[in-house]
């Protein structure tokens, strides 16, 4: 059994979407208080603002981090512009987590596995 939260992204819906989703991910972590990993089903994600991506890396990450965020994996996104938003997370990310591209959700879930 991981110890993971499964992000399923349904497009862009707008910042306010974006946040409270994110922000719902640090609600779990913050009562679960065993969360360290996160797979994030990216594949139909299109394009996010950029004031949220720098919401991304100034505030919600920084919070993962601290309640022991240390394994994040990214389902690749179909489209180029959520292609960009993903390779910019991993680019801010990646010397605090382990970031990983996959293609499915089951090879994601093996790759989350292999510390446990």
């Amino acid at each position: 059994d991981i110890q993971c939260v499964i992000q399923h992204w349904h497009t862009y819906s707008g910042s306010v979407n974006f946040r409270e989703a994110i922000n719902r991910t640090i609600e779990l972590f913050e009562e679960k208080k065993i969360l360290t990993k996160i797979i994030s089903d990216t594949s139909i994600l299109g394009v996010v603002k950029k004031e949220d991506k720098d919401w991304v890396a100034q505030v919600s990450n920084p919070a993962l981090i601290k309640l022991g965020l240390y394994k994040i994996a990214f389902i690749i996104p179909k489209s180029h512009f959520g292609q960009l938003a993903v390779d910019n997370y991993k680019k801010e990310s990646e010397e605090a987590l382990q970031v990983r591209y996959f293609v499915t959700l089951e090879d994601a879930i093996s790759w989350m596995k292999e510390d446990n």
